[in-house]
């Protein structure tokens, strides 16, 4: 990363989670956005790392990789998490180390016994060594060969449907929240703590009352 820094043709930014769960900030989609307003033909994602319910990068990007490595017990996480199913190509990295193959083996089978697509795409499974640079290559193609089957299977369209609708959530959560919180936010707190009301209804009572004025 630091090498890549100093490069006039890369942009890094590191953007902490903030607590939300997924593994992204709230903000990722809005920079990715403007990174490739920017020329940026390539933007990667890197989620925070947590190793459990990181999924929201399956909405976010067009190709997700799923790193694992052997030894870490990784491939049950994969299955306890649902990263199994959000995976577009898997790659077990520092595969010079014991067990790595046996981490391959692993995974191939859970994704033999998991729903094949449709569409005809098989997940890879493909060993590399970064520090070495081994399988770098072959995870590079194997990246755009994922990117021409989406075009070809007409999924880059429906993934674009699915990020823009995510995002249209967000905005809508949020600005809900943000115009309706005020005098009468905290009336209905009061009456939720006294048990005068329950959250459900409060929440229907405030936005009958901004679509009314």
């Amino acid at each position: 990363m630091q090498a890549l820094g100093g490069d006039p043709d890369t942009f890094i930014r590191s953007m902490a989670s903030r607590g939300r769960l997924g593994g992204l900030s709230r903000a990722t989609a809005d920079a990715v956005n403007l990174i490739a307003a920017a020329g940026f033909e390539i933007v990667l994602i890197e989620t925070v790392g947590a190793g459990q319910g990181e999924v929201d990068i399956a909405d976010a990007a067009q190709t997700t990789i799923v790193v694992e490595v052997p030894g870490m017990g990784d491939d049950v996480q994969s299955i306890k998490a649902g990263v199994l199913e959000i995976a577009d190509l898997f790659v077990v990295n520092k595969a010079d180390r014991d067990g790595a193959d046996n981490t391959v083996r692993q995974l191939r089978q859970m994704l033999h016994m998991g729903a094949a697509d449709p569409d005809g795409w098989d997940v890879p499974v493909i060993k590399a060594v970064a520090t070495t640079g081994s399988g770098c290559t072959e995870v590079v193609d194997t990246v755009t060969r994922h990117g021409q089957y989406l075009q070809t299977a007409r999924q880059a369209e429906r993934r674009a449907r699915v990020a823009a609708e995510r995002d249209l959530r967000a905005a809508v959560h949020e600005l809900a929240l943000e115009r309706l919180h005020g005098s009468a936010w905290d009336a209905m707190l009061d009456r939720i703590v006294a048990r005068d009301l329950d959250p459900y209804q409060a929440a229907a009572d405030l936005l009958d009352g901004r679509m009314s004025r």
